[in-house]
């Protein structure tokens, strides 16, 4: 995934790809000296209560303050700085998933009044959404979307895909768009419209052609008198884009280490004439400044995409609606911001959904044209023998996108792997690779591999509770018979929201808030049950992942050990400082 450095052919690695491009072109000067933005964050507790524009310590700027969360560590509630409250229904049943998104307080277009309501959120029994308000999907046997009927401004619009077995989405029908087949090659999964590289990567397709670099970046991108660059940093982040056939446009971003939007500057005619300040509320879109004038709020759907844009008077700027895979519906409610799909880039070189929009997603480029990306995962594990969807490198979602967001590389792992220097036995335990917020949070726990190991078994040693009984060496994960399971987030919850739960549960564990018994006799618990209870009690209802065997002396999974659902977490005075950010080091190859 980005940020790891990786060699090509022995002798290029990502850092110095980058610095060459970055020379090939002169970056204009000054962009990033000039016209400070600060942005303060205030927490109780290790949660996030308030986000303030504070360039201006005299006077800063509300942009959310009482910013309240479920029981499952979700944002429930934010007053937004133009007095607007957005709220997000608790789950039925305690699932961890949204049941309503609403506001109070917008005053519609110009005046108009009326707030916004995503409407009733209804689902099936596999986690599948059903129907948000007047709109209506349609699944097949493996949980792909077959049909969606979105009602935006009061006028139903229809999404119909077809899928192959190998999950390539063939067919795709709008109302706006019409019908556009999308054939695919069965063996290898590519377009057969389309021409691919040597690494699978999209090289023409839809008149555009695309040009990477050596680890599947997309450089270049083509067609009739456009000629788009792209410039990435030493992590393979995007930090400019512009078109070289006219110089008429130009985008230059700054970022944070997460790789989210901080700032973005704007060229025309070859002057830097504008720029915008973004604002996040954890891995949320929050505001949008334009050079200090006022800030303008960001109200989202549970995927993350903004589906409400409001002024510092509340009132409604714009509405953006989208089809399922992320086109947007008509031109009336096409909101005039870079941020769209599950709050994502996207780059739109022409007229929506007719020419070739894509989503920049840090790692890859999506099309919501054909709902796949354009280059293959560049996380190979990620392929599960449990779900063979998982098998087809190009899909977005695993065909349901509006379940799942892509994960760009954050993974929640359960790990089962034979005891070193006693292969009799095997544990079980959870690695957590923080993202986010969460980097702030937990980063300095991420010891091995720069993820947090959750690790702990039952008694087995003075029948008392232990953690790091496994020893975890830096090659622990290469271990013969180790199985990795990669686990989604529940229905509703972000993979940052995930992380956070399973690190708060299992905090209360070890803190002795969480019942624990520790029995020597039998039925004795073990790795397996608590590793299933600390999965239990952040949401995720952890039956045993078909296909693998979670193997050990008493397995325990399925009868997991009672973890109450994490208190708002305390920081304890022998954690490490929470604003301290660990990261691996990164260095040119001689």
């Amino acid at each position: 995934m980005p940020g790891d450095l990786e060699c090509y052919k022995g002798t290029v690695t990502r850092s110095r790809m980058a610095r060459y491009m970055t020379r090939a072109f002169a970056i204009p000067t000054g962009v990033t000296a000039a016209h400070p933005f600060t942005v303060g964050y205030t927490y109780a507790n290790g949660y996030l209560r308030s986000v303030a524009d504070t360039t201006n310590p005299y006077q800063p700027t509300s942009l959310a303050s009482d910013i309240r969360y479920d029981r499952h560590g979700r944002v429930s509630r934010v007053t937004h700085g133009n007095g607007i409250i957005e709220e997000v229904g608790a789950g039925a049943s305690g699932m961890a998933r949204p049941s309503y998104h609403r506001t109070q307080g917008a005053l519609g277009a110009r005046g108009a009044a009326g707030d916004w309501d995503s409407g009733t959120y209804l689902y099936d029994g596999a986690g599948n959404v059903k129907a948000i308000g007047a709109s209506r999907f349609v699944y097949d046997a493996l949980s792909r979307l077959t049909e969606g009927r979105v009602v935006a401004n009061g006028s139903e619009h229809e999404q119909t895909v077809q899928f192959d077995p190998f999950g390539n989405l063939t067919c795709n029908t709008t109302t706006t768009f019409g019908t556009r087949n999308l054939p695919t090659t069965t063996w290898n999964n590519h377009l057969t419209s389309g021409t691919y590289d040597h690494a699978g990567s999209l090289t023409s397709w839809n008149l555009w052609s695309y040009a990477w670099d050596p680890v599947a970046m997309m450089r270049r991108r083509t067609t009739a008198g456009r000629d788009w660059r792209f410039f990435y940093t030493a992590g393979d982040e995007r930090f400019w884009s512009v078109d070289l056939g006219t110089w008429a446009t130009s985008d230059f971003t700054l970022r944070d280490l997460d790789g989210k939007v901080l700032r973005v500057y704007e060229a025309a005619g070859g002057k830097w004439s504008r720029f915008t300040d973004y604002v996040w509320r954890g891995e949320a879109l929050l505001a949008r400044d334009f050079a200090y004038t006022r800030p303008e709020a960001f109200h989202l759907d549970h995927l993350g995409t903004p589906r409400l844009l409001t002024n510092h008077r509340a009132e409604r700027l714009a509405q953006p609606n989208y089809y399922p895979f992320g086109e947007e519906i008509t031109a009336e409610t096409q909101l005039a911001e870079r941020m769209k799909f599950t709050g994502h880039e996207r780059d739109t070189l022409g007229t929506p959904g007719v020419a070739d929009d894509l989503d920049y997603m840090h790692a890859r480029y999506a099309n919501p044209i054909t709902g796949r990306f354009l280059s293959v995962d560049p996380a190979q594990e990620s392929a599960l023998a449990s779900m063979p969807q998982t098998w087809n490198r190009y899909t977005y979602g695993l065909g349901n996108p509006v379940k799942y967001v892509d994960p760009d590389g954050a993974y929640v792992i359960l790990v089962n792997r034979p005891v070193q220097d006693f292969p009799l036995a095997y544990h079980t335990f959870l690695m957590v690779q923080p993202t986010g917020e969460n980097r702030e949070l937990y980063g300095e726990r991420a010891k091995v591999h720069n993820r947090i190991i959750l690790s702990g078994n039952q008694g087995w040693v003075d029948e008392k509770k232990h953690n790091g009984l496994i020893k975890m060496p830096a090659d622990s994960m290469n271990f013969k018979n180790t199985q990795l399971i990669y686990l989604q987030p529940p229905s509703g919850m972000t993979m940052v929201e995930f992380e956070a739960a399973v690190i708060d549960a299992w905090d209360s564990y070890v803190d002795g808030s969480a019942k624990y018994d520790n029995i020597a006799t039998p039925p004795r618990k073990n790795s397996n049950s608590l590793t299933s209870g600390v999965l239990d009690a952040a949401g995720l209802k952890a039956t045993k992942p078909s296909g693998w065997a979670l193997r050990g002396w008493n397995p325990g999974w399925g009868k997991p050990v009672k973890i109450d659902p994490p208190p708002k977490r305390k920081p304890d005075s022998q954690d490490p400082p929470l604003n301290k950010i660990v990261r691996p080091s990164v260095t040119d190859s001689p």
